[in-house]
């Protein structure tokens, strides 16, 4: 089914490009990519999915979701990759 993927973290921020190459770098059909800066408390009442998210630890962190269930967060992007199913456990 398709993912979901929320990405807090600063745009420019090294760790954020560093999750969003892992996102875009291989081709993952049906996917939503929503991206909030850490702080930023518009966003997560305007866009569900960024809802009750978090940076962890000052890192860029994403959150993968699939129906509604969301695998635990990460800020490393192999987790990430093996979390979309882009390497093995």
């Amino acid at each position: 089914g398709p993912r979901e993927i929320a990405l807090v973290g600063e745009p420019e921020g090294a760790d954020t490009v560093e999750l969003l190459d892992v996102i875009y770098g291989t081709y993952l059909p049906n996917k939503v990519v929503a991206l909030r800066r850490p702080g930023d408390e518009a966003a997560p009442t305007a866009i569900a999915l960024l809802r009750d998210r978090e940076a962890l630890g000052g890192r860029a962190t994403a959150y993968v979701c699939r129906h509604f269930t969301c695998d635990v967060p990460t800020t490393e992007p192999a987790v990430l990759a093996r979390q979309l199913g882009l390497a093995e456990e």
